[in-house]
């Protein structure tokens, strides 16, 4: 999915849906994204499992997990 957004023309990369539960200094995330080709068609599509910590006061990725519905 990389190789084939870094060889195309700019587009879109859109994220929605987001769902955080927060428990203490540890997040889960959910979240759909669609990303859009230059020609205004879906490239890829699907959903971001996301797991997040605070560590100084600052929220970082500390797994994530793609789950692809369209390519």
């Amino acid at each position: 999915m990389l190789a084939a957004a870094a060889s195309s023309e700019p587009g879109k990369h859109i994220c929605t849906n987001i769902d955080a539960e927060v428990d203490g200094m540890h997040a889960t995330v959910a979240s759909d994204f669609v990303m859009i080709a230059s020609n205004r068609t879906v490239s890829s599509a699907g959903r971001y499992l996301d797991q997040l910590i605070c560590t100084n006061g600052r929220w970082q990725f500390q797994q994530r997990q793609i789950v692809v519905t369209i390519k």
